[in-house]
């Protein structure tokens, strides 16, 4: 039997919940859902989430300033009374996400309280270059008073090259709840369901998706797709490809009247696990990520990857063995792996129990609450 800490150190956990229902809010939900940070650490929840939808991310509003302003307060008093001995957040890439963390980042600072940072995408560059000169340095200023930064893969810690000490910068994957044993997906006949789960957004690759999706239906009955997600009309983390060239604008709401496609609202709980086990690959054709926590769920179900080479991916998935990798943005890639998995079960059988797999033994929940603690004790050892 293991005994509780008798006098754990106190950890201010400045994070977002959901709804919404995206990669920062299941992670943090993730991490305050699994005791093991309990067994060392006396955890605070401030939840930080402004708005309940995606599409308002980012929107400067006078309810969101309001309600940031009350956080700040609700903050400050934790940490003049209540006495963390460590604080943790999130950080955004964009502007008025950036503000908010900004803030705390300088209130922990103030009261000389270290604060580790958790950093959820796959390009901080992108967002420091966009910044005029007098931002990138506030944002060197700010983020020179922090106790570390969490990236998702050790090929993302180039990101913050010339911003954050490396020494600072700490790995951590991102892990998932592992689901009870799953059925096996019958292998005897071709043809599947492609799912897509997340932001009906043009950074994600779902209007390369949905162009692809019309084209396989129209001439393979064998290919259904569904995709679960809320339309986002305007970018905002992630607005220009890799070249520089901006991102199109695309009308999500113009739903196909093909009776192979289906686009439903965003999911979650009972009813995105059984969207994942109606269906055989996930794909996410993105311009940017993190480590996708779709991707994640999806592979603990046993369904085989088409995804772009981006964020962690690469770093953990291999080609034909665990995702076929395609383009962003190529209609022609995304279309040959779709094929070529509808035409061969045997290969997405095999790729579904490789992810499995590789989900039980690298990423599950407890490995990734054990890494957090495991950085919030190598943190406290260092200040």
């Amino acid at each position: 039997m293991t005994l509780p800490n008798q006098n754990p150190k106190r950890v201010l956990f400045i994070a977002p919940t959901p709804p919404p229902w995206a990669g920062p809010e299941i992670v943090s939900q993730t991490l305050l859902d699994n005791d093991v940070l309990q067994r060392s650490f006396e955890i605070c929840h401030l939840r930080t989430t402004l708005h309940s939808s995606n599409r308002d991310k980012g929107k400067i509003t006078l309810g969101g300033m309001l309600k940031l302003f009350r956080m700040w307060l609700t903050a400050a008093k934790k940490i003049l009374f209540w006495r963390p001995t460590l604080i943790y957040t999130t950080l955004s890439q964009n502007g008025t996400g950036w503000f908010r963390d900004a803030s705390f980042i300088w209130l922990a600072h103030v009261t000389c309280r270290p604060i580790v940072l958790h950093f959820h995408g796959g390009d901080f560059q992108c967002f420091y270059r966009r910044q005029n000169i007098l931002m990138q340095r506030f944002v060197r200023a700010t983020l020179t008073r922090v106790a570390g930064v969490i990236v998702l893969a050790n090929r993302l810690q180039e990101q913050f090259d010339g911003i954050v000490d490396p020494s600072r910068v700490h790995v951590l994957y991102n892990g998932v709840a592992l689901p009870g044993q799953t059925e096996a997906r019958s292998s005897s006949c071709p043809g599947i369901h492609v799912l897509y789960i997340g932001s009906l957004s043009v950074s994600k690759g779902v209007d390369t998706l949905l162009e692809t999706a019309y084209r396989l239906a129209k001439r393979d009955s064998k290919i259904r797709f569904t995709l679960a997600g809320e339309p986002i009309p305007n970018e905002r983390n992630i607005t220009h490809r890799p070249d520089g060239t901006a991102l199109r604008t695309y009308d999500f709401t113009a739903s196909s009247q093909h009776p192979s496609i289906r686009i439903t609202p965003p999911v979650s709980g009972s009813e995105k696990t059984a969207l994942y086990l109606e269906s055989d690959v996930l794909v996410l054709d993105s311009y940017s990520e993190g480590l996708p926590m779709a991707v994640l769920e999806a592979m603990s179900q046993g369904l085989a990857m088409v995804v772009s080479p981006v964020g962690a991916l690469p770093e953990i998935l291999q080609e034909g063995e665990n995702a076929l990798f395609v383009r962003p943005g190529s209609t022609t890639d995304l279309e040959a792996a779709l094929v070529r998995l509808a035409h061969d079960p045997v290969m997405r059988q095999k790729m579904g129990e490789n992810n499995r797999t590789l989900i039980v033994e690298k990423f599950s929940a407890e490995k990734l609450a054990a890494g957090l603690a495991a950085i919030f004790q190598q943190t406290l050892a260092m200040v």
